[in-house]
This record gives structure tokens, C-alpha cells and sequence, in this order.
């Protein structure tokens, strides 16, 4: 029997029971699939310097990204014994059964940005395997209340989860027809085990069903030409430097201005990277890309 391989992307704010759910599954006796936990914390490193950090930290998913391919490659080019590559069992948490042949891969993140998940999505898609989402839906002030109550090595600033609640983009089935395979889980209740077979028969459904790679004629419909996609980024951008200006409390119309011009000169810098980066790759910008260029203007 071949090997089938699902990606389970997790989202959530922090303090929403994503790695215990995932602790769950990996101590889950008698499981369905081998269970493959990929916890980004593990990975990601927090940069002293702002300036520096928000490319440094997408530099970091990037290597996030590059280890669940060469996972997925070496799951499915090696025997069918569930077994891990030594070069890879440090990197993630597993609980495997020789006599399973699918396997789960947890991606425990915030996944707050659509762009995040999409981008697991499309790494489904070119291999060949399935994709899958749980919602780990919860009020703000609640994931601040369990976030307090950790310890001081596992709670996060009060502020980056204020921040996270007011940019996380819920899953949205209906308006991004990837999503709909999404599975809504009330993160008030954390006693998983109430959920047990929703869960597992949602999980062991998802196996039936790998993402197909795009065909030239999909490419040709979903990519728009170059000047087309730089255009819509230009819009967002400026509506975004709007929002800022709008939001602003400066009374000097002085400094005002200094921010505005700030934000406008960052966002022809971003256009150009964008530009340059169409030209040496000869690809255009996804729409899925957005927000990361959007961000870059905080």
C-alpha cells in the first residue's frame, strides 16, 4: 500500500490549546495515522533588532517550509516502514506504527495570515498530498487569560496577541475554495477528548483526498500578468498607508506629512522589489502574497 501523507495546518492565537491538541494526537493510543509533529516555536528565533526581525523571521519559515518538503520527499521515497530519517527525527515530535501507512503532519503555528496557509497549500498541491485545517476559535481576552497563567519561558507579550486577534484572518470556505476543508474546533473547551471522533473521522476523511497539481491552463487563468498584479498591490498599499494615517494621533500636521512621506517612499521600495523579483524569476506575485508585502509597512 502506498503512502498517504496529509498536511494539518493548525490557527489559532496563542494560549488556544493548538500544541496540546497536538499532544493529544501524538499520545492518542491506537491512532488511524502516524502523527508527525511540526511545532515552529522549535524553530523560530526572536531577534532583538525590529528592523532586522521581520525579514529575518520570514527568512526563518521559509527553512520551516523547505523542512516539511524534504519531509514529505523522504516519506514517500523510502519504504513503507514508518520510519523517520535520523536527519529529521530532531526536527520534529512523531508517533509512528510500522503498520500504518498514512501519516499526519501537524503544523502547529498561529497561521494567523491566509498567505501563511496558503502557502502549505500549494506545497500540497505540488506534492501531491492532502490539506487539511483545524480553527481553534477563541475570544481575545480568553487567550490572554490562559496566556498569563503560563509560565514566564512559555507566555508571549500581552501585545502580540492583542496584534494577532486584530490580523488573523479567519477561514473563509466560501470566498477561498481551498479552506473548505476546515474543521471549526471551540477552543473554550479544551477537554479534547469530547471531540475525539468528530476529529478523527474529519482527519481520516482528509486522507482520501490529495490536492491535484494546476494543469498550464489553470496557471494561464489564475495568473494575471505582471503589470495586473502590481497594480492591485499598489492599491492595497495605499489603502493600508491610509488606514495608518487615519488611525494616527499626531496633532502636528508637520510630522503628519513626515509619516506620510515615510510610508509612501517604503512602498514604491516595495513595488520595485516586487517588480525585480517578477523579472528575475519570471513569475508573477500570487494574490496569496499580499499581505506579507502589505506588512511590511508597520
Amino acid at each position: 500500500m502506498s503512502k498517504r501523507i496529509c498536511i494539518l495546518v493548525l490557527i489559532g492565537l496563542p494560549a488556544t490549546g493548538k500544541t496540546t491538541f497536538s499532544k493529544w494526537l501524538l499520545t492518542l493510543p491506537q491512532a488511524p495515522f502516524n502523527v508527525i509533529h511540526l511545532c515552529y516555536d522549535d524553530h523560530l528565533e526572536v531577534m532583538a533588532e525590529e528592523k532586522s526581525a521581520r525579514f529575518e523571521f520570514k527568512n526563518q519559515r521559509s527553512n520551516i517550509l523547505s523542512i516539511i518538503q524534504l519531509l514529505i520527499d523522504e516519506l514517500k521515497n523510502t519504504s513503507n516502514d514508518a520510519k523517520l530519517p535520523s536527519h529529521l527525527e530532531s526536527l520534529v515530535k512523531s508517533s509512528l506504527n510500522h503498520c500504518n501507512n498514512d501519516f499526519l503532519v501537524i503544523c502547529d503555528d498561529n497561521n494567523y495570515y491566509r498567505s501563511m496557509r496558503h502557502k502549505l497549500y500549494q506545497i500540497c498541491r505540488q506534492k501531491r498530498c492532502a490539506y487539511a485545517q483545524i480553527h481553534f476559535d477563541c475570544i481575545m481576552q480568553l487567550a490572554i487569560e490562559r496566556n498569563n497563567a503560563r509560565s514566564t519561558e512559555e507566555s508571549v507579550p500581552q501585545e502580540i496577541i492583542q496584534r494577532m486577534a486584530e490580523r488573523l484572518e479567519k477561514p473563509d470556505p466560501i470566498k477561498q475554495h481551498w479552506e473548505s476543508n476546515t474543521f471549526l474546533l471551540n477552543a473554550e473547551n479544551d477537554d479534547y477528548t469530547i471531540l475525539r471522533t468528530q476529529v478523527l473521522v474529519f482527519l481520516s476523511k482528509t486522507f482520501e483526498n490529495n490536492i491535484q497539481p494546476m494543469t498550464n491552463q489553470m496557471r494561464d487563468h489564475n495568473n494575471g500578468s505582471v503589470q495586473s498584479v502590481v497594480h492591485q498591490l499598489d492599491l492595497l498599499l495605499r489603502k493600508r498607508i491610509g488606514d495608518i494615517l487615519q488611525a494616527n494621533n499626531m496633532h502636528d500636521a508637520k510630522e503628519l506629512q513626515k509619516l506620510a512621506n515615510l510610508l509612501c517612499a517604503k512602498r514604491k521600495g516595495i513595488l520595485n522589489d516586487v517588480k525585480i523579483k517578477n523579472e528575475k524569476n519570471n513569475s508573477s506575485v500570487s494574490a496569496a502574497e499580499f499581505n506579507e508585502f502589505v506588512e511590511l509597512l508597520y
